[in-house]
């Protein structure tokens, strides 16, 4: 089992230079020398003001509110998306050209990127106070679980141990062995399977 802590993820700018992403993990897309281009990719954003996106083709995106008052999405056709409830993932075509407006001040999001024609993402939001089984996942490129709120312990069934996730950490488990979440009250977890095609 992996653990990213908070503390520890980088800055770097947004790809568009418009905000601040901290990286927390990523799959390489195969021996692929571009450094844009990967399998998957979790991360987190700093969205200080409104305007476009960064654009990424061929690749489906799942953004959720952490903190802040959060932000209006825009898309072509007059679709219209508000993010304003932390804990709440979205999903949409990372390729899309999208505008954010914010809803008050600065706001903060994770965003889970898989690339499409190669893998899938499956997702859901797990809340306690509780002990929930996340079963084994052999076909699996990954799985994912992030801190949204409070605490959360990562029971390895690998024989791994323990980990306890504050808010914003995350957990990479062993894909191919079965792991048990225990969730302390006011606490939520997001938690995803990146599967292959």
């Amino acid at each position: 089992m992996i653990i990213h802590r908070f503390a520890d993820y980088a800055e770097q700018p947004w790809k568009n230079g418009q905000g601040v992403t901290r990286e927390i993990a990523r799959a390489a897309l195969d021996d692929n020398a571009d450094e844009s281009a990967f399998l998957w990719r979790l991360s987190l954003a700093d969205v200080g003001q409104s305007g476009p996106f960064s654009a990424f083709a061929g690749y489906d995106r799942t953004i959720t509110l952490l903190a802040g008052d959060g932000f209006a999405l825009a898309f072509s056709g007059a679709e219209r998306h508000v993010l304003d409830k932390p804990s709440e993932p979205f999903d949409f075509d990372g390729g899309r050209d999208v505008h954010c407006t914010l809803l008050g001040g600065p706001s903060r999001d994770l965003n889970l990127m898989v690339r499409r024609d190669r893998a899938q993402a499956d997702w859901r939001v797990l809340r306690g106070p509780g002990v929930h089984d996340l079963p084994a996942a052999g076909n699996a490129d990954a799985v994912i679980v992030f801190c949204l709120t409070g605490t959360v312990g990562v029971h390895d069934g690998g024989g791994g141990g323990a980990e306890q996730l504050d808010r914003w950490d995350t957990a990479l488990p062993d894909p191919g062995e079965a792991a048990t979440l225990d969730i302390g009250p006011d606490s939520a977890a997001f938690c995803a399977t990146v599967s292959w095609r």
